[in-house]
């Protein structure tokens, strides 16, 4: 299976000159003059960049050398003498998962909704969120333009980067679940705390998929390879029950203090089996307007790696002359592979090819394995609810993210 990912559409902005602050400041006026005149032709370096669709590598590394000023004057207007510089500075931005069609106005070329707010971490939460969609997108050309020869080193690096990328997700999900900026921006999903939950988990399980490929290589054992697997399926569990509170919030089905648990599974799938069969995206999807793009690779990749799981699981069991049990998990885990026949209307999808042609050689596993045990091991096949599965097998954590100050 292929390593497939999503480009994230990158938020605009406006201009912003912090100029018009006055910042009292124990220290050197002087010098915090200048770091105020530093951090404006910083922000409007990060301005044009996004503006003009520059290299995801160039922006990432002028939203690193932005961020530090900036943090500077988050931590400046937090002092009380500095109280009337607080709502000084309107800034605009534009959501990276809303789709298009959520236009209400315009901001330079753009489509989308435009959300404006008189608020300094409001700014920071988006640089954020910028800096990981721009970490996010590196890793994904990097995963896309590896060739055989260069595959191993491309998707080390990428692996890297979706790890760095999901640091900085944790750490929006731990500041935004402290802030009340959700409280009265019902329609952004970047100030929810489950927005960052959601790609705080998809980018981890990229990285694990990477080291699923790695291990194929390397040679390690199915059961192994199953595991990985497994961890795999448990991410994007999560990133959909998140996802899916990000939706309900948006078309304000339910308030999201109600909904918000941050341990990774809603309460209602915390005992998961790979064997259930799920609807992955409901018949009115249409009505909210969060990329669809991005639920649909979620569910996508969540129900593939179920039924991948149980492929490797048929191959160990069959490796070890367990004939019935290889039936039974083979038999699953098409039914599984199965399921993604809902998505083969959607346009340019990837996954398509890729998961027909790894039906096609299980589908031959099975007849296989059925004509064994038919004809010479005989063995009782269990039930798909009986099947063992084992615990996930995870590789990697977050990068811790710290966000320091100039």
């Amino acid at each position: 299976m292929g390593i497939l990912t999503f480009t994230f559409d990158m938020p605009q902005t406006k201009p912003v000159s912090f100029d018009k602050l006055s910042l009292k400041e124990s220290g050197d006026s002087g010098e915090s003059k200048k770091k105020l005149q530093q951090a404006t032709k910083l922000r409007e370096k990060v301005y044009n960049a996004l503006s003009k669709h520059r290299s995801y590598s160039d922006t990432v590394q002028l939203l690193e050398d932005y961020l530090p000023y900036l943090n500077g004057i988050v931590h400046a207007l937090e002092r009380p003498q500095n109280e009337s510089d607080v709502t000084t500075i309107a800034f605009q931005w534009t959501s990276g998962l809303l789709e298009d069609s959520a236009s209400k106005t315009i901001l330079a070329k753009s489509k989308k909704a435009v959300f404006t707010r008189k608020n300094i971490k409001f700014e920071l939460f988006m640089i954020l969120w910028t800096y990981g969609y721009s970490l996010c997108n590196l890793a994904a050309d990097l995963v896309r333009t590896a060739t055989q020869s260069t595959f191993y080193m491309q998707t080390k690096e990428a692996s890297i980067l979706f790890r760095k990328a999901s640091g900085i997700f944790q750490y929006l999900e731990t500041e935004l679940s402290k802030a009340s900026l959700y409280l009265d921006e019902k329609k952004l999903p970047e100030v929810l705390p489950q927005s960052a939950s959601t790609l705080q988990n998809y980018c981890l399980a990229l990285s694990q998929i990477i080291a699923i490929h790695h291990a194929i290589e390397s040679g390690k054992s199915l059961r192994t390879i199953a595991k990985l697997c497994v961890q795999v399926y448990r991410q994007f569990d999560s990133a959909k029950n998140f996802i899916d509170e990000t939706v309900n919030h948006i078309r304000n089905e339910t308030p999201t203090s109600a909904k918000y648990n941050p341990s990774g599974l809603s309460s209602s799938s915390s005992n998961y089996s790979l064997n259930s069969s799920t609807t992955p995206i409901s018949s009115s999807s249409s009505q909210t307007n969060i990329n669809e793009g991005v639920r649909i690779i979620i569910v996508q990749y969540r129900i593939l790696y179920r039924g991948i799981t149980l492929y490797y699981l048929a191959l160990d069991a069959n490796k070890d002359e367990q004939a019935g049990l290889s039936v039974g998990y083979i038999t699953t885990a098409n039914l599984q592979l199965k399921e993604l026949d809902i998505f083969k209307d959607v346009k340019n999808n990837p996954f398509i090819p890729e998961v027909r042609r790894i039906y096609t050689e299980s589908k031959k596993l099975e007849g296989k394995y059925e004509k064994e045990n038919r004809m010479v091991f005989r063995e009782d096949v269990p039930l798909a609810e009986n099947l063992e599965i084992p615990k996930g097998l995870s590789l990697f954590k977050a990068s811790e993210f710290v966000n320091d100050t100039a």
